[in-house]
């Protein structure tokens, strides 16, 4: 059993069982065989993909915490149409099984009174009419609500898929502009100091690319009580925050990200990163240029460091505008006065149309009617479960998932760029000693 978070009732807890002990133990191995890697990583060849990087960006272990994460969102075959039906999980059947359940009974009061009281049901049949003039309003206020809370999700899943692409773009900007400080140049030697600090810098700035969707989720997707949490529970949500950012970061930017008082802005902390991490990569010949130019070498000189740091800049606010779009979504509900509105006419609307509908039928409207209150209070719990969808139900987001998707493009974009990049400069170079 994990350290994962579950329901009980509405609020999310965590399991405090002895395995987190275990967890702990792998988490502190994890972090100390990477930085020995990383150590022989700089030893080894360079034409070859550093060790330590795909091994903390990838790390099986943190890789498993963020699948964890998603452990409540539900996934489903749309094809099947019999299998939705029949599905419970995920319909926000919590949100309205107090009201539900005062409908059932309200509707079974009224059958009891007007089998004893014939008077009673001839002077409320007339009411038929007020019930179907209240109907109009209801449905208006229904559809509306449905609908926002619909285009709101999809925001929330533009911002995300926003968010996912900027990371893609970020990376292999950054990346290429490392590993061409120098160009295709002949001069260029893969074990000088100029290729350590290509190596340096892209794996630097990769680790941090990754730790951002990270620092989003954890920002989107507080921990339910969690200034409530004491001992192995505190320690659990600890052990599963550190397992998702790995040895991705050292032990003190780690601390600053989940643990210092401005954990709530950590997003902040990783985009002031990336912008320092870029002006570092824009402008980082600038001593190999300066010795250019000492020794009278001006044909290699590059001085477009202006541009590309204007580049990189740009898509790191194209981050933090994703990110702003998912806030403004989670912390920004659907008005009060429009949600008491709706749901006082609602309840009224219902109340009522049980009233008229036993009167006339009896005992026979009981199942009909339920499955009516059903129907319109489930429209409103759709509605709430899609509004802000970054927490844990089961039909929000999969920001794990996210995270995974971010870790292995980033990934993927290194190798590309470092073995390309490399190999072409050895072909050039081949091709300049033929000739």
């Amino acid at each position: 059993t994990s350290c994962m978070p579950h329901k009980k009732g509405t609020t999310t807890q965590y399991n405090t069982l002895h395995p987190f002990i275990l967890s702990g133990l792998i988490n502190i191995i994890s972090k100390t065989i990477p930085t020995k890697n990383k150590e022989m990583s700089k030893i080894s060849s360079k034409e070859n993909v550093s060790t330590y990087d795909k091994e903390a960006i990838l790390d099986s272990l943190r890789i498993e915490a963020l699948k964890k994460c998603d452990a409540d969102v539900l996934h489903y075959d749309p094809a099947n149409f019999i299998q939705v039906i029949f599905q419970l999980k995920g319909r926000n059947m919590h949100l309205i099984a107090m009201p539900l359940l005062f409908s059932l009974l309200w509707g079974i009061l009224w059958c009891i009174l007007f089998q004893y009281d014939d008077s009673l049901r001839d002077a409320l049949e007339p009411i038929e009419d007020l019930v179907s003039q209240l109907l109009i309003p209801v449905s208006f206020l229904l559809v509306f609500r449905l609908g926002r809370a619909a285009i709101r999700f999809w925001d929330a899943r533009a911002a995300m898929g926003r968010l996912v692409e900027g990371c893609r773009v970020l990376s292999s900007s950054a990346f290429v502009q490392c590993y061409m400080m120098k160009g295709y140049d002949d001069s260029f030697d893969e074990n000088d100091i100029d290729a350590v600090e290509e190596d340096e810098l892209a794996d630097l700035f990769a680790c941090w690319v990754c730790v951002l969707p990270v620092a989003v989720k954890n920002f989107l997707r507080p921990i339910a009580g969690e200034g409530k949490l004491k001992g192995s529970e505190r320690r659990c949500a600890d052990g599963q925050r550190e397992a998702e950012i790995g040895s991705l970061l050292d032990a003190q930017d780690t601390i600053q990200i989940l643990h210092s008082e401005k954990t709530i802005y950590a997003p902040i902390l990783v985009l002031n990163q990336l912008r320092h991490l870029a002006y570092e990569i824009s402008f980082a010949d600038r001593r190999t240029t300066q010795r250019m130019e000492e020794e009278g070498d001006r044909e290699h000189v590059n001085n477009s460091g202006g541009a590309v740091y204007r580049q990189l800049n740009d898509e790191i606010d194209a981050l933090t505008g994703a990110w702003g779009a998912m806030e403004r979504i989670n912390s920004t509900p659907l008005p009060f006065a429009y949600v008491a509105h709706l749901r006082t006419f609602l309840m009224i609307y219902l109340a009522l149309l049980h009233v008229e509908t036993t009167a006339h039928f009896g005992w026979v409207s009981i199942l009909p009617l339920f499955a009516t209150s059903w129907g319109l209070l489930g429209i409103e719990a759709a509605s709430v479960e899609c509004e802000r969808p970054f927490r844990w139900s089961s039909n929000h987001l999969p920001l794990g998932k996210m995270c995974i998707v971010v870790a292995k493009n980033v990934s993927q974009t290194l190798d590309d760029v470092k073995i390309g990049i490399r190999r072409r400069r050895r072909q050039r170079q081949q091709c300049r000693k033929n000739k």
